[in-house]
């Protein structure tokens, strides 16, 4: 192996990025409980914007471990190679993505057994169109467009991260002030979304626009290389308000506020994805980078599990919708049955794919890597 990489890992993250798809699976059970008219918790405050909040998580985990990368890359070579973070990102993404498209366009209409109640027929109408925006990485612009695709419409989030990876490693190459690319980055989003569209009028195009531009966070992802930033820097002043944020009774204050808003379904203009983006990003920030971190979630299962996380968020609609079509067909209705059910038949999906498909386009992109990340298989929703 070439002397010059440089090896980057980080503690918990597995264990997070697992948790955030737990999130995002438990209130998919609860959502399509309700297609198939069974009793559910999906109005309840704590289900309703839990797989939003999932997403959210994820999106904050990736941007601050490819930030970090992309900081660490140009430190070690002096440069940031765009085409080599472009193929480690296809190899990565690409091949599963690609799969369980395929498998949503041309297997699941033929088998109802797999196919969402009440939404059997939405797959044929405008097909081509709807096929090449999912191939062309633009699911987001396709559910801003129609309704949700049976199995793939959650693929939505991937194409957000594709959009986002597809001009960030430049804005880190070009601009060298750090801090001002990726705070201006944020205000200019915030400006996009809640000031332009009362500007620009209310035709179809910028309609469709502004419904694609809401539903790609970019700057949850932008929140998480901020922190990936505090975490890098060795600035006096950065230094001396890490030590602050690693204060042990901030770190509890912190988590527990967290958990208690995520679990409440807390309601209040506050709580907006930018505030649980900066909650989750000091979490992210102790749990992975300080010494003195609260409790640690490093282990071998919940790290395998993590590492496998992608492969659990991309396959976790097809182990609902089948758990659920038999547990109605024989008359179960008990969580402590179909959660259990759901998570194994997930994660069971989720191994053979992660030990048999997924590693070998894993192993090609370190062809392309100068920096390598231990947290390798974090992409999700994510690297």
């Amino acid at each position: 192996m070439n002397q010059s990489l440089s090896k980057v890992y980080f503690p918990n993250l597995n264990a997070i990025r697992f948790i955030a798809a737990l999130m995002v699976i438990f209130h998919h059970i609860e959502n399509d409980k309700k297609r198939f008219a069974m009793l559910n918790m999906a109005d309840e405050p704590t289900f309703y914007k839990l797989g939003a909040l999932g997403v959210v998580l994820f999106f904050v985990l990736s941007g601050f471990l490819i930030t970090y990368l992309l900081l660490t890359e140009n430190k070690v070579t002096n440069t940031i190679s765009i085409k080599s973070f472009y193929m480690r990102r296809i190899l990565k993404i690409w091949p599963l993505y690609l799969l369980i498209t395929a498998i949503g366009f041309f297997v699941v209409p033929h088998f109802a057994f797999i196919n969402a109640p009440h939404l059997e027929v939405v797959t044929s109408s405008n097909f081509g169109f709807k096929l090449l925006l999912f191939v062309t990485m633009l699911p987001n612009i396709a559910l801003a467009i129609f309704s949700p695709i049976p199995i793939i419409s959650h693929l939505w989030s991937i194409g957000v991260e594709e959009q986002f990876y597809l001009f960030w490693p430049i804005l880190m190459k070009k601009i060298n002030n750090k801090w001002l690319m990726i705070f201006g980055f944020i205000i200019a989003y915030y400006i996009l979304i809640h000031y332009l569209p009362y500007r620009l009028g209310n035709n179809n195009p910028t309609k469709i626009f502004f419904k694609w531009a809401k539903k790609s966070p970019f700057d949850c992802m932008a929140i998480g290389g901020l922190f990936s930033l505090l975490i890098f820097s060795t600035n006096d002043k950065v230094v001396r308000l890490k030590s602050i944020l690693f204060k042990k009774w901030l770190q509890w204050v912190v988590l527990i506020f967290t958990v208690y808003a995520i679990i409440s379904g807390l309601e209040m203009q506050l709580m907006t994805n930018k505030v649980y983006s900066v909650l989750f990003g000091l979490i992210i920030c102790n749990f992975a980078a300080n010494p003195n971190r609260i409790f640690s979630l490093e282990f071998g299962w919940l790290s395998y599990l993590g590492k496998i996380s992608y492969g659990i968020y991309i396959y976790h609609p097809i182990a609902i919708i089948s758990v659920l079509r038999l547990c109605a067909a024989y008359n179960i209705t008990s969580n402590l049955i179909i959660y259990p059910t759901v998570v194994a038949f997930t994660i069971g999906i989720a191994a053979l794919s992660f030990k048999y498909f997924e590693n070998y386009f894993i192993h090609l992109k370190h062809k392309f890597t100068k920096v390598i990340s231990g947290n390798d298989a974090l992409t999700p929703v994510s690297k």
